[in-house]
């Protein structure tokens, strides 16, 4: 199951709160915890970001502003207190990413490769410095529709990839481009590979009739290739040699 909002948050919290330079957190707007009188420092707060939904990559991405400040002082040596908390929040923010980058969480989410680092000062009535980090968190898309809350929505079958195998062919030589494997006939061609090359498949007179859909697979609107004879016609240039293996993932 892919995490969710909830889940992200309150990992990133845990890990915040586990930080022996931080004593407080808060997640929600800007303005909110700017306005928040009663904070103890040094802080985190976690601001939520537009993110993004990757159906190619399955990816749901999470994007975030995470403000690490420090109180100044202000009596005296303001700058080199200033300094101080701004050097302290930086490594702060480093602690926190390596932390979420922990393989034990490799299993369920992924740090975004890049994390802009921010310094800021004076930031509140406060009178604080620190950084601000933009961190993404990447989680499974899972596009699974049985698990959608939603009723009287009837959605295709999902394709079922236990009803598929590999059906070898064995190149001869003489068989140009065209040729016509044994078993293949009425099966849907969805994929065929020679030494780890996809192949690009038609069928050996394609008309609009020898493509069916089959739902729940990321083949495009048309999902697969009707070998309605068996025949199969492969695009120039990808010619079988004698002896060479050509596999076919067929769906039953």
């Amino acid at each position: 199951m892919a995490l969710t909002l909830n889940q992200v948050v309150s990992r990133i919290r845990t890990l915040a709160l586990a930080h022996d330079q931080v004593n407080s957190f808060y997640f929600g707007d800007e303005p909110e915890f700017l306005a928040n009188g009663d904070i103890s420092y040094p802080a985190a707060f976690l601001v939520q970001q537009p993110g993004s939904i990757n159906r190619t990559e399955h990816l749901q991405t999470f994007s975030f502003r995470l403000f690490l400040l420090d109180r100044v002082g202000v009596s005296e040596d303001t700058e080199g207190n200033e300094t101080e908390a701004l050097s302290d929040m930086h490594s702060v923010a480093a602690d926190l990413v390596a932390m979420m980058m922990n393989s034990e969480y490799e299993a369920d989410w992924m740090v975004v490769e890049n994390t802009p680092i921010t310094p800021v000062t004076e930031t509140t009535e406060d009178m604080v410095a620190g950084v601000i980090a933009d961190i993404g968190v990447q989680v499974d898309f899972l596009a699974d529709r049985c698990q959608v809350p939603a009723d009287d929505v009837t959605f295709e079958t999902d394709f079922d990839m236990a009803r598929t195998r590999i059906l070898t062919y064995t190149g001869s030589g003489v068989e140009g481009s065209t040729f016509t494997p044994s078993g293949l006939s009425g099966k849907v061609v969805l994929a065929c590979y020679r030494a780890g090359n996809y192949k690009r498949l038609t069928t050996s007179a394609p008309t609009s009739t020898d493509y069916i859909k089959v739902a729940g697979t990321d083949l495009g609107d048309n999902k697969g290739v009707l070998a309605s004879t068996g025949a199969v016609t492969l695009y120039t240039g990808d010619a079988l040699v004698e002896g060479e293996v050509l596999d076919f993932l067929i769906w039953d």
